[in-house]
């Protein structure tokens, strides 16, 4: 609701500046734009299940996606990395954060070894990915290593 009445307020003051000013935001919008689609460029196309996690840390990471995207369980590791960051809000992180410490540190790791910044979380619109096949890459199951099927996204800039 707060968003809604940000934009409205927003959409507001945009009618009110001159054309100049309106030339130097759109020439901002566009950089800014480039930049999150540049970010998105540089995150793997992997699905959740692809990241090695503890099953508990897995299931309450699993359990905050689903408050975003309505799925069933076995859908949720479907999801592509992207568009888990697309979805989930900072908010999400902190409920995660105080719901498990210990596994909340555990995914914030996996994302920091796949070099995602936790401001890279909530920058785009799911309109800004495209899709594509995902890249396979190896899963960890009781110290084995297995392919894992490649379906979901890659963002194309």
């Amino acid at each position: 609701m707060q968003e809604e009445l940000n934009l409205d307020q927003l959409r507001q003051k945009i009618t009110t500046v001159s054309g100049a000013e309106l030339i130097r935001l759109q020439a901002f919008l566009e950089s800014e734009i480039q930049r999150r689609k540049q970010i998105l460029s540089q995150i793997p196309a992997i699905t959740l299940e692809q990241i090695p996690l503890r099953v508990q840390t897995r299931m309450t990471f699993y359990s905050i996606v689903r408050r975003r995207k309505i799925c069933n369980l076995a859908e949720v590791g479907r999801i592509t990395l992207i568009e888990t960051l697309a979805l989930l809000k900072p908010a999400d992180l902190q409920s995660f954060k105080s719901l498990n410490q210990r596994a909340y540190s555990e995914v914030m790791n996996e994302l920091a070894k796949l070099k995602i910044p936790y401001e890279s979380i909530a920058l785009w619109d799911l309109k800004m990915i495209d899709e594509n096949p995902v890249l396979s890459i190896p899963q960890r199951a009781g110290g084995l290593t297995e392919p894992v099927s490649s379906v979901g996204h890659i963002p194309k800039v």
